[in-house]
Order: C-alpha cells, then sequence, then structure tokens
C-alpha cells in the first residue's frame, strides 16, 4: 500500500538502526562492555 508508511517513518527507522548497528562496533562502547 503506498503511503502507508510516510519517508519520514522509514528515515527515522533507517537512522535507529543503523545507530543500533554501529553502536556495538565503536571502540568506546567496546570498553564499557
Amino acid at each position: 500500500m503506498p503511503g502507508a508508511y510516510p519517508l519520514q517513518v522509514l528515515q527515522e527507522f533507517y537512522v535507529v538502526t543503523t545507530r543500533k548497528l554501529q553502536a556495538p562496533l565503536s571502540p568506546e562502547v567496546a570498553r564499557h562492555a
């Protein structure tokens, strides 16, 4: 269904997922883990 998911929702979802995937790879997070 086109328009069911606004671009803003998709962009926010993309940003959140990418941050979660990149966070564990950061040296600072690895040190605290």
